[in-house]
């Protein structure tokens, strides 16, 4: 798709005509206007807006990579309490602060208030 769409957005002869073809509401077919919507490095926006109203048109996905975080060999997790968000928030930025071999040692901090 990223391919496709540098190709596409690189004809400006062609960038013109999709905007001027889906210039006005178009509710059927392949939404080959997000070619040129969408930076052609985020395939994943291409993919999600070019099937949008494309009556009887299956899709599906035959391959997908996962980009994660690195495995660490040792985790931990905690359940802190704080009397109010604005302690939480405190120490949530402390957390991120903290580095262990110039490398930051915390990669996720989630907070919920009382409601949650």
């Amino acid at each position: 798709i990223s391919a496709i769409a540098r190709e596409v957005q690189a004809d400006e002869e062609l960038v013109a005509l999709i905007n001027k073809k889906y210039s006005i509401k178009c509710t059927t077919g392949l939404s080959i206007n997000s070619l040129v919507d969408f930076p052609a490095d985020d395939p994943i926006e291409i993919i999600k807006h070019i099937i949008v109203g494309s009556e009887g048109t299956l899709a599906f996905v035959s391959q997908v990579t996962f980009n994660t975080v690195v495995e660490h060999p040792h985790k931990r997790s905690a359940f802190i309490l704080f009397p109010d968000m604005h302690q939480g928030g405190q120490a949530t930025a402390a957390l991120r602060r903290t580095m262990i071999d110039d490398e930051c040692c915390v990669d996720a901090v989630e907070i919920f208030d009382r409601k949650a």
